[in-house]
């Protein structure tokens, strides 16, 4: 054997003991790998889906509930439906703030705060669990709770609320007739939205 096939020997000898060393570990690597890839592509299809099948439940809602004959039932089926199969998305939210507000419009003010916790504990949409912290607190501004629902206020998710949240605690403070602390939370709510003088807010505020 000549000096040059003996190096072609030991080279390719020395590649099958890397091989042998190494090879399962990197089939492992690459499988891992594929398997990765293939399932981040099949999350982001079902993510995809999931979306478009909450769109399409959330659209039924809107139907029934802007229909000129809405049904509290269909908007139940319809709401129950996004919030076990779509809670993460923000269609299942918006259904339970439908709910809420359908709730507090035939009385059943309880119903009204069990949805709108909901939000705010599913929500991941800032804006949407801000609004149900708003709301919760009018609900139990309702029902006679001033300190339960300037609780609910305590925590800001979304600080471009910061004007409604001052204008429902200076209802709060009405009711608790300190009105040292209504005016000033008035006052805070006015100087937030002196820049939109013809908002209803603002109107709502010079009233007060």
């Amino acid at each position: 054997m000549s000096m040059t096939e003996l190096d072609e020997h030991q080279q390719w000898e020395a590649i099958k003991a890397w091989w042998k060393e190494n090879g399962r570990l990197i089939i492992t690597v690459v499988v891992v790998v594929s398997i990765a890839i293939v399932g981040f592509k099949y999350w982001q299809s079902t993510q995809k889906t999931n979306a478009q099948q909450a769109s399409i439940l959330y659209d039924q809602l809107l139907n029934n509930a802007y229909s000129s004959n809405p049904s509290d039932a269909t908007l139940a089926i319809i709401a129950n439906k996004l919030q076990e199969d779509h809670a993460r998305t923000p269609y299942a939210s918006a259904a339970a703030l439908f709910e809420a507000k359908a709730a507090a419009e035939r009385g059943d003010l309880q119903a009204a705060q069990d949805k709108l916790i909901w939000v705010v504990d599913h929500s991941k949409d800032s804006n949407l669990r801000q609004i149900a912290r708003l709301r919760l607190a009018r609900v139990l501004l309702a029902e006679n709770q001033p300190d339960q629902a300037l609780e609910k206020l305590s925590k800001v998710d979304n600080e471009t609320y910061i004007p409604a949240i001052n204008l429902v605690k200076g209802d709060i403070f009405t009711l608790k007739n300190n009105k040292i602390e209504a005016e000033k939370a008035y006052k805070e709510a006015l100087k937030g939205v002196s820049s939109l003088p013809n908002q209803p807010m603002m109107q709502y505020l010079q009233m007060q």
